[in-house]
């Protein structure tokens, strides 16, 4: 699922190729973890955000290139240095809301797998200026696009299961609940504490 979430954004719209920049927000997740791997696995350069530096050295375990503790760090000028000032190409961001503002104002181009619901108008017409300003693309996705298509599912389904057999892909779980204690697997994914993927046996 992580892996044919991040195919739909970074390969089949953002067709990401080698050298290109790009930034992954909520990083250390399932999804963020794929996205970092599918990055490297196309050559490309991979940008984790992550909020402290608690979890950068498991992020740059897990590959990526360069992490960003966005509470901690001038995210902007981290980019710039990183870039060179040429900012990133993509933005895979698996989160929408608020922050978007931020990752608007360098000259990026933005893939999101989400939507703006409950952004305050004041927040819409900010992106706007910013999208008008400097190109900006931004490009809604969910994994239904793929699910739903009969000729895109089977591509995708290959795209990741060969790559899982190269090594390239190495679904990583953080922790395992039996059905049980179902309500403490949700306290600890409400927590942000895992890196990876929160498993309940049934």
């Amino acid at each position: 699922m992580q892996y044919m979430t991040a195919y739909g954004a970074l390969i089949m719209h953002g067709q990401i190729s080698k050298g290109d920049f790009v930034i992954i927000t909520a990083a250390s997740s399932s999804v963020g973890i794929a996205a970092i791997e599918m990055v490297n696995a196309e050559g490309a350069v991979s940008i984790a955000t992550t909020r402290t530096s608690k979890k950068k050295a498991a992020l740059s375990s897990a590959g990526a290139a360069h992490v960003i503790a966005t509470e901690e760090q001038d995210f902007l000028a981290r980019v710039n240095e990183i870039t060179s000032g040429r900012g990133a190409r993509i933005i895979f961001d698996p989160i929408a809301g608020k922050g978007v503002e931020l990752l608007a104002r360098p000259r990026l181009r933005a893939e999101r797998s989400s939507s703006t619901e409950g952004w305050r108008p004041s927040q819409r017409l900010s992106v706007v200026r910013q999208r008008c300003k400097k190109g900006l693309a931004i490009r809604g996705y969910t994994i239904r696009e793929i699910l739903s298509i009969p000729e895109l599912k089977p591509k995708a389904e290959e795209y990741v299961f060969d790559r899982i057999e190269a090594g390239d892909f190495k679904p990583r779980i953080d922790c395992v609940f039996p059905l049980d204690q179902i309500v403490e697997a949700h306290r600890y994914m409400e927590s942000n504490e895992q890196i990876g993927n929160i498993v309940v046996t049934v």
